[in-house]
């Protein structure tokens, strides 16, 4: 089938050859070569083209020939030969050069994604423009559209001729309304629902409400995607002989709805039968075997098998045979419905490393790379070196893109360079925040932070935010690459300011000023530690009612009758974390503990420490994880220590503990669990007795507590399975118990109730809706207060919302 570019340019050939006299298609010589009409093009260009010179025969078949590779070098619209006596005349056209291409109308794809696709086709400035090509190209255009679901676009293409033979080009797009996929249908699924192979999908046919943010557009690039998630789903599960037997794209008459169509034939499914391994596995063939983690009896899964290959492939790059080849060769038995894989081994040779090379690092100082490199000079090569070097270069967060690969160095073939090629990304952001609690009531938020400070690395944050009753702002640097070993060394200083009475507990302000200084190091790739030394001021003021605990306080601090006064204590700490989660948000699997130490040093204002520790425990009931079974628990203790002005130290009643809300305890209003203010009644002193004082519902926080939180997890109803990462439905009980070690001591002196009762516990049980919202998580809870006492205040309905901005 001739095409019509090649078609024209035959027919114009022909036309030419006509045109020339009837002395040029005889054997006459070219004297001379007399080239008319160029502008742009060089007369250079135009001679090397042609087949002929001169001194030359001039036959029709030159003829023919000159026209059509002076037609093909695509700068030319018409060509015309002519011979004047001994001279060859060639009048040209040239084709306007392209001077500016524009876009108007196109909404819904962006200016550069339509760029690519005109570019490849060769419509760039300061190209010719061939006007023939444009109904490809416009056809090429609305073809992008369909694929993006958008079935009513349409491209109009509108030349602006200008001087000196340039052109600019308008490219004008209706889009129309997107197509929106009115249904999905899967035909042949007998092993999975059709809803659980839909949650496989990119693509949707239906998007609740609350998800604002996603769409049912079609898209064909996201289609061919969703056909290869749904190959693999099944492949990972047994159904080796799975296929996709056809699929239909149906739109509707207007256009505007799209009705997709998936054939499947499952075929059985396979178990595994025996593994075994072959070809050279040098010395580490009981390494090797060892690794292999399918047995027989599993379920065949796909990528098990691919995983297993790149884990013998990974041991030998250990060892410095980095371009080592693992591959599996499945034997079936139809009969038993079983697959013998037989892994073979060819190890090649051992490579070494001479130089490593970094490149690409514009703002980053090549320390902050090499120091997260695993990969060493003048070492074997490792792939497992390689692999954490990469891994360890993208959590920096600084890069953009990350590679890490051999080269070859010079021309032996067991040593090679490696070249780490980082590509900088912007590393500071400034963020905002908003959120309502019904703890909290409504938080503004904002920060600015730098991750890799003047490219050394380093962090830097400056932040605030501001509840309902505490105003908070800080600055903090920190090095995590102190010193070449990874210690860590920071500092925050830090301005707080809290009002007792707005957050539901006694009556007092505390405007806090504090500076502190931390370093830490990991111990492991999910464990770290950290340790810190700091100063403080609390600037306490007591001008509400006057409270026992309080009252003790100021007489313990040399400050009885004042209830104002600014402490200065001076803090050393240490904490301990191992994380092991799958996953920060909705873990479903794994475990985190926390261990905190506090103290301030000999010689402060106040005496006393803090310790505390809380794990959490994640456990999937079901292969997919849909089930999770979790535990949390918390413990806490603070005191004071030795004596000054001849009292006891206590822990201060600001730096007591609280229980209740929706972090721990839900069903019971914030901070309302555990020891209650004692008052002095109105026109009896201090020294009255215990009969100047009364008991009430407010808060006063204690120096010990116990926490525990069991929950279930559940697929959320009605939710679909392509959102049960987002949503959470969880059944849970919740108990804990406050309590103030001390409060025989103040009860005796003050009167009312002693709450050094560690047993006195409180528990509800309630259900909570999680939400990973496009505006940040969302916390809804159903509670209700199974074991109480007297006076507690609950709370059936508790909620979170918060987000960024």
């Amino acid at each position: 089938m001739i095409s019509k570019k090649l078609r024209k340019t035959i027919l114009a050939c022909m036309v030419a050859a006509v045109s020339i006299p009837a002395q040029a298609a005889s054997h006459g010589t070219i004297g001379n070569i007399e080239v008319r009409g160029l502008n742009r093009i060089a007369l250079g260009a135009v001679l090397l083209s042609l087949p002929v010179k001169q001194g030359d025969t001039l036959t029709d078949e030159a003829v023919a020939q000159s026209m059509k590779r002076l037609y093909q070098t695509g700068d030319f619209d018409d060509v015309r030969l002519s011979m004047d006596g001994r001279t060859l005349i060639i009048d040209v056209k040239e084709r306007p050069t392209i001077g500016n291409v524009s876009f108007a109308g196109n909404k819904q794809i962006n200016q550069d994604t339509l760029k690519g696709v005109i570019e490849q086709q060769g419509l760039r400035p300061g190209e010719p423009l061939n006007v023939q090509t444009l109904s490809e190209i416009q056809r090429s255009l609305v073809d992008f559209y369909h694929g993006a679901g958008m079935y009513q676009a349409s491209v109009k293409p509108v030349l602006t001729y200008l001087p000196r033979n340039r052109v600019d080009v308008k490219l004008e797009f209706s889009e129309g309304i997107a197509a929106e996929i009115e249904q999905i249908n899967i035909v042949g699924n007998h092993a999975f629902t059709e809803d659980r192979l839909l949650a496989q999908m990119q693509l949707r046919d239906d998007v609740p409400w609350w998800n604002f943010v996603s769409n049912q557009r079609y898209d064909s690039q996201k289609f061919r995607a969703d056909l290869e998630s749904l190959r693999t789903y099944y492949l990972n599960r047994g159904y080796v002989k799975f296929e996709i037997t056809g699929t239909s794209v149906e739109i509707t008459p207007d256009k505007k709805g799209i009705y997709l169509t998936i054939n499947v034939n499952e075929g059985d499914c396979y178990t595994v039968g025996k593994t075994s391994l072959r070809g050279d596995t040098l010395k580490y063939g009981d390494l090797l075997q060892e690794l292999i983690s399918i047995e027989e009896g599993d379920t065949y899964s796909a990528s098990a098998v691919t995983a297993n290959e790149k884990a013998l492939q990974n041991l030998l790059g250990k060892f410095g045979y980095a371009y080592s080849r693992v591959h599996a060769f499945p034997t079936f038995n139809e009969e038993k419905k079983t697959v013998d894989l037989e892994f073979s081994v060819e190890p090649g040779s051992r490579v070494y490393v001479s130089q490593v090379f970094v490149k690409g690092n514009t703002v980053s100082d090549d320390t902050v790379i090499r120091r997260e490199l695993r990969q060493m000079d003048g070492t074997w090569l490792s792939s497992e070196a390689m692999e954490m070097s990469k891994n360890r270069l993208n959590r920096t967060g600084f890069f953009e893109t990350v590679e890490v690969n051999p080269t070859p160095a010079g021309s032996a073939p067991d040593t090679v360079n490696v070249e780490a090629t980082v590509k900088e990304q912007p590393t500071g952001s400034i963020s905002g925040g908003i959120g309502y609690g019904t703890d909290s009531g409504i938080m503004l938020q904002g920060g600015i932070s730098q991750n890799n400070v003047f490219g050394w690395g380093s962090r830097a944050t400056l932040m605030a935010y501001r509840n309902d009753y505490r105003k908070h702002s800080e600055i903090s640097y920190v090095d995590p690459y102190f010193t070449i070993d990874n210690v860590s060394l920071g500092g925050t200083l830090s301005y707080d300011s809290f009002d007792g009475d707005d957050a539901d507990v006694v009556n007092y302000d505390n405007k806090t000023l504090a500076l502190e200084f931390t370093t830490g190091y990991p111990i492991t790739e999910n464990m770290k530690v950290d340790y810190s030394l700091g100063v403080k001021r609390n600037k306490l003021k007591n001008d509400g009612r006057i409270f026992a605990q309080g009252e003790y306080f100021w007489k313990m601090v040399g400050k009885e009758g004042k209830r104002t006064g600014s402490f200065i204590d001076y803090t050393a700490g240490f904490s301990f974390e191992r994380n092991n989660l799958d996953r920060t948000v909705f873990p479903t699997s794994g475990s985190m503990q926390t261990l905190s130490l506090m103290a301030t040093i000999p010689g402060s204002d106040l005496q006393f420490y803090k310790a505390s520790v809380e794990t959490d425990h994640f456990f999937p009931i079901d292969d997919n994880h849909d089930y999770v079974l979790s535990l949390r628990a918390r413990a806490a203790y603070g005191d004071g220590y030795g004596k000054k002005h001849g009292q006891e130290q206590y822990l201060p009643f600001f730096e007591n503990y609280y229980l209740g809300g929706s972090q721990w305890l839900r069903g019971f209003d914030h901070n309302s669990v555990g020891p209650r203010a004692t008052y002095l009644r109105n026109g009896y002193s201090v020294s009255g007795g215990k009969g100047a004082w009364e008991e009430s519902d407010d808060s006063v926080g204690g120096n010990a507590l116990w926490a525990v939180s069991v929950e279930f997890s559940v697929p959320t109803p009605f939710i679909s399975e392509a959102y049960r990462n987002q949503v959470r439905t969880a059944i849970f009980y919740d108990a804990g118990a406050l309590w103030d070690t001390h409060g025989d001591t103040i009860s005796g002196s003050y009167g009312g109730k002693d709450y050094n009762k560690p047993s006195q516990y409180r528990s509800s049980v309630g259900v909570a809706f999680k939400w990973l919202s496009p505006i940040g998580p969302l916390t809804f809870s159903l509670a209700k207060a199974v074991k109480k006492y007297s006076g507690d205040s609950t709370q059936v309905f508790n909620f979170d919302i918060g987000g960024q901005f």
